[in-house]
């Protein structure tokens, strides 16, 4: 039953994978390695009454394999190309695992698969390489058109990778100077929109960016609240902050006197 059940899975694991919408590549050679096992698989399904004990802890390890690749398969139906980008060399990492985690555990089998022989390290770097193009391109729509799809997937990122991605749009848009005038302003705010529920979940108070978090109220002279030896009061507005009026001190950059130091 073991193999049956093993076969089942894999038919399962490759209907996840017609639907895949990212890492397209390495999903299609992990498709092709999970059909290659199957006619092997049935030739002993039959005999199964006589699999030797060793072989069917083989096998049950297999089934967890192919369920690994099930669940990456799954993963890959979803249109979540910003976390999938900012993780591109570990997910490369998780297909290759699985895809050797199957070869070895075929020749544990004694059977031999030439499709698995196939999958080197050059042809996973080209398939990382063209997918990553893809889901580049994929990104670079977003950023133009659909903001309201590319705000949902910063919103699911973790603060560290929101960091890492907001660098990321940026290098995307090198070298297309009229693109990054035109969508700057929209990324700080897509970003900058989310960071008032990260800071009200944390309970930590905000750090804030006098250059992108805040901007000036409009009031010119009427802005200035204050002034004194040590700094400027004015007030501004806070953009993460849902664009509330803030008063800012400003402290003054000077030696201080003799007088003082006394």
């Amino acid at each position: 039953m073991i193999v049956h059940a093993v076969i089942a899975l894999i038919g399962s694991a490759l209907q996840a994978g017609a639907n895949v919408v990212q890492n397209k590549r390495k999903s299609k050679r992990l498709r092709d390695c999970l059909e290659a096992i199957v006619p092997p698989l049935q030739t002993i399904e039959a005999s199964e009454s006589k699999i030797p004990v060793a072989h069917k802890a083989t096998l049950e390890k297999l089934k967890d394999i192919v369920n690994d690749a099930k669940a990456l398969l799954e993963k890959q139906c979803k249109k979540k190309y910003v976390s999938q980008y900012l993780t591109s060399s570990s997910v490369k990492q998780h297909f290759a695992d699985i895809i050797e985690g199957i070869q070895t555990h075929m020749q544990a089998l004694n059977l031999s698969v030439a499709t698995l022989h196939r999958v080197d390290s050059n042809a996973r770097d080209a398939d990382d390489a063209a997918d990553v193009e893809e889901m580049q391109a994929e990104i670079r729509k977003l950023m133009q058109g659909n903001q309201d799809e590319l705000r949902s997937q910063l919103a699911e990122l973790d603060a560290g990778q929101q960091g890492r991605a907001q660098e990321m749009l940026q290098k995307l848009t090198e070298g297309q100077q009229q693109l990054r005038r035109e969508i700057a302003d929209d990324l700080k705010k897509i970003i900058s929109d989310i960071a008032p529920a990260r800071h009200a979940d944390s309970g930590a108070l905000p750090t804030v960016d006098m250059a992108l978090d805040l901007k000036s109220a409009g009031g010119g002279e009427d802005d200035v609240l204050g002034a004194g030896g040590f700094g400027e009061v004015t007030k501004m507005r806070w953009v993460p902050g849902g664009s509330i009026d803030v008063a800012v001190k400003r402290i003054l950059q000077r030696k201080p006197s003799r007088k003082a130091l006394e």
